[in-house]
């Protein structure tokens, strides 16, 4: 090969779409695996497209180097949103100027588990362990922003988690995560895509101190 390149896999510029749902198993019995252990990171098996799938990982690494942290997609900003809510199950949410879809996602998660809304400036001693502060910033559509590190400093004093949505505010323009978020969201329709020709959310999170609310899919106990 000329230009320095070794190999045929080294050529691509641009990844192919992988359009499979479904992937091939090895051919000897002998190399095969227990399902439980293909989200084992000593592991590149694919196995169904809803799990784990080329191009899903290929853009979830990218996006990780950018957001300084493990990161996950999703059809849109607002699933993405949904699923945080799921996961975490706060009994409580603070919460001031956001999207309206946001809203909207919160009344939905509200009629279902029976979350309590407070004010984003509420009293720390208002929120407890497992809760979420969320806050957007900076703000859709007035560009107002906020000191992420005073809301994290609350949020942790009790035990809480903060949640982002730095849509207006991608990697480049501002770190959450220096600032003590927990985790962020993006609607990556907007500045991520850039080009009005995507669909799509990220979220963004610290391992470690989320991990504590979704051991084993257990989110925050009731």
């Amino acid at each position: 090969m000329g230009n320095g390149l070794k190999s045929p896999q080294a050529s691509e510029y641009r990844s192919p779409l992988h359009v499979s749902t479904t992937f091939r198993y090895d051919s000897d019995p002998n190399d095969l695996f227990p399902a439980s252990d293909a989200a084992s990171p000593k592991t590149e098996a694919h196995v169904y497209s809803r799990i784990t799938a080329p191009n899903a990982t290929r853009v979830q690494s990218v996006l990780s180097s950018l957001v300084n942290a493990p990161c996950v997609t999703y059809s849109s900003g607002l699933s993405a949103l949904r699923a945080a809510y799921v996961r975490l199950n706060p009994k409580r949410v603070s919460i001031g100027g956001a999207y309206h879809g946001s809203y909207g996602v919160l009344a939905i998660h509200r009629r279902l588990c029976g979350t309590a809304l407070l004010p984003l400036n509420c009293r720390a001693s208002d929120i407890s362990s497992g809760d979420v502060i969320y806050l957007e910033t900076p703000l859709n559509p007035s560009g107002e922003a906020y000191n992420i590190k005073a809301y994290a400093e609350k949020a942790h004093s009790r035990g809480a988690i903060l949640l982002i949505d730095v849509t207006f505010g991608p990697p480049g323009l501002q770190d959450p995560f220096e600032w003590g978020a927990d985790i962020v969201m993006h609607s990556g329709t907007k500045y991520l895509g850039g080009h009005s020709d995507m669909l799509s959310g990220v979220f963004g999170y610290q391992k470690q101190r989320v991990a504590r609310w979704t051991e084993e899919g257990k989110g925050n106990p009731r």
